[in-house]
């Protein structure tokens, strides 16, 4: 009886282990990705979505998200997984209200993530879920691979140099904005990233405008939590002052580059 119970609370605890998006209740899932508070907005139709990896509200008038929020800190930048691709509709999200892979083809946009797939690859299912499309939004190419693509290895870098960080992620758009595909996927009009160090309890902010041309430096979209909350219309949880351009904290994009090229090189 009691090797039954034994092997009963093993098999549980990998179960646990093996599927890190079903370990905890949703509320638990989302204080994870979100240590500070979840970001608040109020959208009469919308779906709030916890997952292991990254929390969310989707709009599901736009098709978007208003905001997604997750966690990141050395060891889960450190992973070797390789990036496997494969968007599809979000299955959280009733059909109708939500983005659909035909959307995007010949629309001119990128299926842009708003939380990466190389900030999600730690576990396979939590990359397997960073490809839903209620985690992106159609950006346009020359900002999703120039740019933006940037700004999301230096966040990296600062996970592995300074440790645990909260990232906020999301689109600014309104009614008037244009759609794509037969589901009117909303176009946004700026996207934005706030960065929170946990640990020195200081944020950075940035707002891209979304348009080609805007530069080769994350310094030039840089902003304060104040500006992106008004343009946004969200309300952030950060430790420290919103209307503040803090000054950009250090980049050294190589020293991961040369620690993942030693430690998976096999």
């Amino acid at each position: 009886m009691i090797q039954r119970i034994l092997a009963a609370a093993t098999v549980a605890l990998f179960a646990l282990w093996s599927a890190p998006s079903q370990s905890q209740t949703p509320d638990g899932r989302c204080a994870a990705s979100a240590p500070w508070g979840l970001p608040q907005k109020t959208i009469a139709d919308s779906v709030l979505i916890c997952r292991g990896g990254y929390a969310l509200l989707h709009d599901n008038s736009s098709r978007v998200a208003a905001w997604v929020s997750y966690t990141l800190d050395k060891e889960r930048v450190l992973s070797c997984a390789p990036r496997v691709d494969g968007f599809s509709p979000d299955p959280a999200v009733p059909r109708g209200s939500r983005a659909d892979v035909v959307d995007y083809r010949r629309s001119g946009y990128d299926m842009g993530h708003m939380a990466p797939n190389a900030d999600q690859s730690w576990h396979p299912q939590i990359q397997r879920e960073s490809f839903y499309l209620s985690n992106a939004a159609p950006q346009l190419p020359n900002l999703n691979r120039g740019l933006w693509r940037e700004l999301e290895a230096v966040v990296r870098s600062w996970a592995y140099e300074r440790g645990s960080l909260t990232i906020y992620v999301g689109s600014i758009y309104n009614q008037d904005n244009p759609t794509i595909g037969v589901n009117r996927v909303v176009v946004p009009s700026a996207f934005y990233k706030i960065v929170v160090d946990n640990t020195a309890q200081t944020s950075l902010a940035f707002l891209f405008p979304h348009r080609d041309g805007l530069g080769d430096h994350i310094r030039v979209v840089q902003t304060s939590v104040a500006e992106v909350e008004r343009q946004s219309g969200v309300v952030f949880a950060v430790p420290d002052s919103k209307t503040t351009v803090a000054t950009l904290w250090p980049i050294n994009t190589r020293a991961l580059v040369l620690e993942r090229a030693r430690l998976c090189r096999n």
